[in-house]
């Protein structure tokens, strides 16, 4: 992450467009919330139809379906808000994403249940903290709303994502 951290900190300075006045750009820590979330949204949106269409048990097929709405809507927000902002953003997941992806695509219906289900919650996990951290330290009232909106639905998918994964360990 600090790496991470570190390649937005340098990339600052070409991720917001020049003709904006320095006091009005976004932080850095708005930025790198825009930057995950974006490719978080879009990784959740790809595994949801991947769960849709793969998966074993009805419970993992409907939250495939609910991710790729609830992603979809908070991205086309998010993408407004980053575009309003002179914010450039991904086109894709980043790479450690796209590869989970790919290996999605390679486990049989009841393995890939177990292991969507894992996987994302892991990925609610960071989304939740990235989250609280941009409502207790963003800067851009713009991006800080953002998180605040999507920390319902995230911490609602985190918690289906328990219950499903109780119910495929019985």
């Amino acid at each position: 992450m600090l790496k991470y951290l570190t390649a937005v900190a340098a990339a600052a300075g070409l991720l917001v467009a020049p003709a904006r006045p320095a006091s009005a750009a976004p932080s850095l820590q708005d930025i790198s919330f825009l930057y995950a979330a974006h490719e978080a949204h879009l990784f959740e949106i790809a595994g949801g139809r991947i769960a849709e269409t793969r998966a074993a048990t009805p419970e993992v097929r409907a939250l495939g379906t609910r991710f790729v709405r609830d992603h979809t809507a908070m991205d086309r927000t998010l993408t407004a808000t980053a575009g309003r902002l002179g914010v450039l953003l991904p086109s894709e997941p980043n790479a450690a994403q796209r590869s989970r992806i790919a290996q999605y695509e390679t486990y049989d219906p009841a393995r890939f249940d177990v292991v969507w289900v894992l996987t994302q919650l892991l990925g609610h996990q960071t989304a939740v903290a990235d989250g609280r951290r941009e409502i207790r330290d963003g800067a851009e009232p713009s991006v800080v709303k953002l998180a605040q909106d999507a920390a319902p639905v995230v911490a609602g998918h985190h918690q289906t994502l328990i219950s499903v994964r109780k119910q495929l360990q019985s």
